[in-house]
């Protein structure tokens, strides 16, 4: 049996992928394999709901459990390899037929991200998922063909839309990215979902390592004990980091945990 030391929490995109890749380096992976083999547990913890992680991911065998849709979902492996959910939460469904109209309105696509499913209203350029996302439209809302959909994060074009803010303030909490925006509901953060999976498996966080490149890796880099930004992580991430790390494409991660393990 493995002795259990610490828990390391990694970033997917811009982290361990670079954006709009889905490709881990090779030294990434053996430094990961070598702390899970030491003892480490390894969580993913993302802003992508769980059915948006490729499976490249949720098939290693180093995963330990995934902070999904920035703390929405939190899930735990088992020993058969297959993951149990042990929080979630989810956007309410006539608020999902709200945001289809006022995307269809104003003209933006929207990934609806699930936990089990993704759907796309409007043509989701840029944006590639593993899984085909299931086409909302007129005749296929939320409140009639996918009224079982559970959904946790949306993915929605370009910046912010001042009508988005206005309608949705006290249900979703918006971050911008360079191309698109997140919202993630409100409440939720990746910090939140750590000490979920923190209480159920017994560390403390000032005995975790995270590692993230985004303004949504914020709460988390100053959650656990050792925060460490990427080399090509905003200027905020990098002043609350205790460590700078390399960029993505430059093996950031393995350089970190080589320097801590």
């Amino acid at each position: 049996m493995r002795h259990i030391r610490k828990a390391i929490f990694l970033d997917i995109d811009g982290t361990l992928v670079p954006l709009g890749s889905s490709e881990i380096s090779g030294e990434d992976i053996t430094q990961i394999e070598q702390a899970h083999h030491e003892g480490y547990l390894v969580f993913l913890s993302t802003a992508r709901s769980y059915a948006n992680i490729p499976s490249l991911f949720t098939n290693a065998l180093w995963l330990d459990g995934i902070i999904a849709a920035a703390g929405t979902q939190v899930l735990l492996k088992e020993s058969s390899n297959k993951f149990t959910t042990i929080y979630h939460n989810q956007i309410p469904g006539d608020q999902l037929s709200a945001l289809c109209e006022l995307y269809t309105r104003i003209g933006k696509w929207c990934l609806f991200e699930g936990e089990s499913a993704l759907y796309a209203l409007g043509n989701i350029s840029g944006i590639i998922p593993e899984r085909k996302p299931f086409t909302v439209g007129k005749t296929n809302t939320f409140d009639t063909a996918y009224r079982n959909a559970v959904i946790s994060k949306l993915t929605i074009e370009g910046g912010i839309d001042e009508s988005e803010q206005k309608t949705f303030d006290s249900l979703l909490h918006f971050n911008l990215q360079a191309h698109y925006h997140e919202a993630i509901i409100k409440g939720e953060s990746k910090s939140k979902g750590i000490q979920r999976a923190l209480d159920v498996v017994g560390i403390n966080p000032d005995e975790c390592i995270a590692i993230g490149d985004s303004i949504n890796d914020l709460d988390m880099i100053r959650f656990v004990g050792t925060g460490i930004a990427m080399g090509n992580a905003s200027d905020d991430l990098k002043a609350a980091a205790k460590y700078i790390t390399d960029d993505v494409l430059h093996n950031g991660v393995a350089k970190a945990l080589k320097t801590f393990l």
